[in-house]
């Protein structure tokens, strides 16, 4: 594939799509498993969804893997991320205070400009974890 001529959006959504897979990959159990970090429930890696724990889809936020687990279908999208438990798998995995959780969520009001370079390279970045997460498996 040729990045170096997609737009700017194209190569930021082909990043999400390799980070997404990288971060419901390496949540995945050994038969390929894993855990809706807000409901409980269990499905294959490929169905679930990498969900953010603070809304929006800002640069900012977008390839952050603190802010970034596997979440259900029905968690992500009908319930909005289903914000109380994510919360609440945030305090519990990273020992967060209110106030921590308050700070990580003014990031959705933040900007970051990324250039098309930046995120060529990145992608590039993103392609090389995603390989050797599949060489180990």
């Amino acid at each position: 594939m040729k990045i170096e001529k997609n737009k700017t959006s194209k190569i930021k959504t082909k990043c999400w799509d390799l980070f997404s897979k990288i971060i419901r990959i390496t949540y995945a159990d050994w038969r390929g498993y894993e855990v809706c970090v807000t409901c409980g429930k269990t499905d294959k890696w490929e169905k679930m969804q990498a969900g953010h724990f603070v809304d929006g889809r800002n640069n900012t936020v977008l390839l952050d893997k603190k802010l970034v687990h596997p979440q259900c279908w029905n968690c992500n999208c009908n319930l909005s991320g289903n914000k109380i438990q994510y919360v609440m798998f945030m305090k519990r995995t990273y020992g967060l205070t209110d106030k921590e959780i308050e700070k990580l969520d003014q990031k959705k009001f933040e900007t970051k400009k990324i250039s098309r370079k930046e995120w060529i390279i990145k992608y590039y970045e993103l392609l090389d974890e995603y390989n050797e997460i599949l060489s180990r498996q």
